[in-house]
């Protein structure tokens, strides 16, 4: 999944000329195995910069910021599960 999420990433930034890139992710946050997750796609990526992420329905009250590949900031973020909170994402691009 991350070679994959890269590609089209890649694709959308360089041929489509998009300023950013959001990813919708169900890779889950982190794990302690070397399982994708969030945090590997962050780091192991060049092209995503906010990554909203589900499956291990982790609550997160604001937040992460990782460095990429590249060393840019890519945000993560999660709002638990059940629809129990609504997550609200401001974002200025410059």
């Amino acid at each position: 999944p991350i070679a994959t999420a890269e590609k089209y990433a890649f694709w959308l930034k360089d041929e489509k000329k998009c300023d950013i890139v959001i990813c919708i992710s169900h890779l889950g946050l982190e794990y302690e195995d070397n399982n994708p997750s969030d945090m590997n796609l962050a780091a192991s990526t060049e092209s995503i910069d906010v990554i909203i992420g589900g499956h291990t329905h982790t609550f997160m009250p604001k937040p992460l910021v990782v460095k990429n590949a590249v060393n840019k900031n890519v945000i993560i973020n999660q709002v638990g599960k059940g629809g129990i909170y609504a997550g609200k994402l401001n974002l200025m691009v410059n």
